[in-house]
């Protein structure tokens, strides 16, 4: 066949060529493009076809999602419990009362809660007598950090510490004797203070430690402020004999709290009695005992007490118990009981009203009394860590856990309960892989991450699928992994 350029072609081959094999150029390169627009056609239809079916079979993140938000969560919150023994409490005696409940861990008190015989009193501010030296031991313990194996320098006794004795024996204030002359490093002045009450020695150790009482007043207001102590006020005198030193229920009981995570303070607070020697050479010594009439019974361990006519009876308590296994601190405060005795029996009903759980027998939220102060070790989730489940395309059922399950296991007041746990969940999405955080649990003022794993092996979920779902999250790229 041979290709011609013109019209004239034929006449040209005629001796040689048949007119009908002889096609002409034109007529070839329009066959070139009608065949390349079929390819072409066909090429697109192919391409349409491929990702038609591609979105039919792929899972786009809504439809995975829509299994797998916290909408759609199983939450077992419900299974969180604690033992009950409800108590009734009677308060009617002392409104001014209050207990807290703490435990120890890692060096610092972690408050589990506080409570008040009258809530609306809880930060008005009334005198504390003698509780303020509790105060004057934080701040001097803040300049000096007196320990064990630092007691510190070593003061002498003046003339004018002398007359200040004298004074305090004649005002009948609670006191110990010193002479000029006589020494006594800061640690012992600190457990003379704490143990017997002194007034005299309270406001030597002001002095001695920050050169006048106007510049302790300075540095324990300081110490309010950055302890957030804003319903105390310090008064004219470093003891509280003075009613000008004044303070809350809620101050007192972190007060309290920050004298037991003292070292030193924590074990001068809980002597039942000391020695103490008037003169140099250890003579005129004396054994001296506590005002603390409740140290070394039903668990107490400190703190302080006071008493005016103008404050009342006061004590700031602290008593440590057991909640299951668990070291369990009662620190609590009472104000304005009309007499020395009375203050030491409202403290005792207080700490005895306090209901621990010590029993194995759980039960559900539903059972407590919130008029009740009932303190338990709470297990969370009962021994399990499932927070949630998921109803996944590509997984199955998958589940949300606390990373740390042995974390929540906690103590907590009864009435807290219900609204001591908060959670949150995020969506999982195509980017999610087994052991990411997905959430949080908040509990006791803490938060736990969540995570999530499978609930059952990949393969246990594949036997479930049919074979278009395991296409789908082929193709899709869904899947936890």
């Amino acid at each position: 066949m041979v290709l011609c350029k013109n019209i004239r072609c034929p006449n040209y081959y005629a001796d040689t060529t048949p007119v009908e094999n002889v096609i002409p150029l034109w007529y070839n390169e329009g066959m070139k493009v009608r065949m390349r627009s079929k390819i072409l056609l066909v090429g697109v239809v192919f391409v349409v076809a491929i990702l038609l079916v591609y979105s039919l079979l792929r899972l786009g993140d809504r439809d995975f999602i829509a299994y797998a938000t916290p909408e759609h969560a199983i939450l077992d919150l419900e299974n969180t419990s604690l033992g009950t023994h409800p108590v009734s409490i009677n308060y009617s005696d002392n409104e001014y009362s209050a207990i807290g409940a703490f435990y120890y861990e890692n060096g610092k008190f972690q408050e589990i809660g506080t409570r008040y015989a009258n809530e609306k009193v809880a930060t008005k501010q009334r005198p504390i007598a003698s509780i303020a030296k509790v105060i004057t031991a934080l701040v001097v313990q803040s300049r000096l950090s007196i320990s064990s194996n630092n007691p510190g320098d070593i003061v002498t006794i003046s003339g004018n510490d002398e007359n200040d004795w004298k004074k305090a024996v004649s005002q009948n204030e609670t006191n110990l004797p010193v002479y000029s002359g006589a020494s006594y490093t800061y640690a012992k002045m600190l457990q003379g203070m704490l143990t017997v009450s002194a007034n005299n020695i309270a406001n030597l150790l002001a002095t001695s430690t920050f050169g006048s009482f106007a510049n302790y007043k300075k540095a324990a207001n300081e110490y309010l402020i950055a302890h957030n102590l804003n319903a105390t006020t310090i008064g004219d005198d470093a003891s509280g004999f003075d009613s000008s030193t004044t303070s809350s229920l809620k101050d007192l009981v972190e007060l309290g709290k920050l004298t037991l995570e003292d070292n030193f303070l924590k074990d001068a607070v809980s002597h039942e009695n000391i020695q103490w020697c008037a003169s140099s050479g250890e003579t005129n010594c004396s054994e001296y005992y506590s005002t603390n009439a409740l140290l070394g019974t039903d668990g107490f361990v400190g703190i302080k007490t006071g008493f005016t006519d103008d404050a009342g009876g006061c004590f700031l308590f602290a008593t440590k118990r057991q909640v299951q296994n668990t070291d369990v601190y009662l620190i609590g405060a009472v104000l304005g009981s009309p007499s020395v005795s009375t203050r030491f029996y409202i403290a005792k009903d207080i700490a005895d009203s306090v209901d621990l759980q010590n029993s194995s027998d759980d039960t559900s939220f539903s059972s407590f009394s919130t008029s009740s102060w009932e303190l338990g070790k709470i297990d969370v989730l009962q021994n399990t860590a499932v927070v949630a489940k998921y109803q996944t395309v590509c997984n199955g059922e998958v589940k949300a856990v606390v990373e740390n399950p042995a974390d929540l296991n906690s103590i907590i007041w009864s009435d807290d309960i219900k609204t001591g746990i908060t959670y949150h969940f995020d969506a999982l999405t195509r980017s999610t892989k087994f052991g990411d955080k997905i959430g949080t649990i908040s509990f006791n003022k803490k938060d736990f991450p969540i995570v999530i794993q499978p609930s059952s092996s990949q393969k246990e979920a594949e036997n479930g699928q049919s074979w278009f779902t395991k296409l789908r999250c082929k193709i899709s790229g869904h899947g936890l992994s």
